[in-house]
C-alpha cells in the first residue's frame, strides 16, 4: 500500500511539473507571436508620421516660400555688407598703424643721428685743438704721443660713422663741402677757384656735412689796365 501511494504521489508530481512546463512554453510562444505584432505596430506608426509630414509639406504656401527666400537673401546681403565694412575698417586701422610705426621709427633714427652728430662735433673740436697745439711742440717724443692721441680719436669717429671729406690740393672748390678761409692769387686761368691748401679736414656723417673742410682757394690775379700815357 505504501509503495502504491508513493507511486501515485510521484505521478501527481510529474503531472504537476508537466503542466507547469507546458504553461511556460505556451507563454513563451505567445510572447513570440505578439512580438512581431508590436514591431509591426511601430513600423506602422512611423509610416503614418511620415505621411503626415508629407501632407504638411504639400500644404505649404508657395508664396510664403518665396517670401522666406527673399528674406534670407536680404539677410545674406546685410551680412556681406557688414563683412565688407569690418574689412575696410581693418585695412584702415592697419594702414594707420603702419604709418605710425614708420613715423616713430624715422623719428627715433633721426634723434639717434642727431645725438651721434653732436658727439662727433665734440670729437672734431678736440682734434682741432690737438692739431693747433702740435704747431707749437718741438719735442719729437711729445709730438709723437699727441699724434697718437689724435689718431685714436679719429678712429673712434670713424667707428661712429664719421668720414673725412675727401679733398686735396688742385680740386675744384665746392661750397657744399668747403669753407674758404683765405685766397691766394695765381697767374693761370685753369687754377682759378681751385683749392690751394686744405687748412683743416672736413667731416660728414651719413651724407650730412658735420663740419666743412677749411681751405685756401686760388684766385686769378686781376690784370691792371694801363691809362695809355
Amino acid at each position: 500500500m505504501a509503495k502504491q501511494k508513493k507511486e501515485e504521489a510521484l505521478k501527481d508530481v510529474n503531472k504537476s511539473e508537466g503542466g507547469t512546463i507546458q504553461t511556460e512554453q505556451e507563454t513563451h510562444l505567445k510572447e513570440n507571436e505578439e512580438q512581431p505584432k508590436e514591431n509591426k505596430g511601430d513600423a506602422y506608426d512611423v509610416e503614418v508620421e511620415i505621411k503626415k509630414d508629407l501632407e504638411k509639406e504639400s500644404e505649404l504656401n508657395p508664396a510664403k516660400l518665396v517670401e522666406e527666400n527673399i528674406s534670407l537673401k536680404i539677410q545674406i546681403e546685410e551680412l556681406k555688407n557688414q563683412v565688407n565694412e569690418f574689412k575696410q575698417k581693418w585695412i584702415y586701422t592697419f594702414s594707420e598703424y603702419e604709418n605710425y610705426r614708420r613715423r616713430v621709427k624715422n623719428e627715433i633714427e633721426s634723434e639717434v643721428r642727431n645725438r651721434i652728430s653732436k658727439i662727433i662735433e665734440n670729437f672734431i673740436e678736440a682734434v682741432d685743438s690737438i692739431e693747433s697745439a702740435m704747431k707749437y711742440i718741438s719735442d719729437e717724443n711729445t709730438l709723437a704721443g699727441i699724434k697718437l692721441i689724435r689718431d685714436i680719436i679719429e678712429k673712434a669717429m670713424e667707428r661712429s660713422g664719421a668720414k673725412k671729406i675727401d679733398l686735396k690740393e688742385g680740386d675744384l672748390f665746392d661750397p657744399a663741402k668747403c669753407e674758404v678761409i683765405d685766397f691766394m692769387e695765381c697767374d693761370k686761368e685753369e687754377d682759378d677757384k681751385k683749392i690751394a691748401k686744405v687748412a683743416s679736414v672736413g667731416f660728414e656723417f651719413e651724407g650730412r656735412i658735420i663740419r666743412p673742410a677749411r681751405v685756401i682757394v686760388w684766385k686769378k690775379k686781376q690784370e691792371q689796365k694801363s691809362d695809355g700815357k
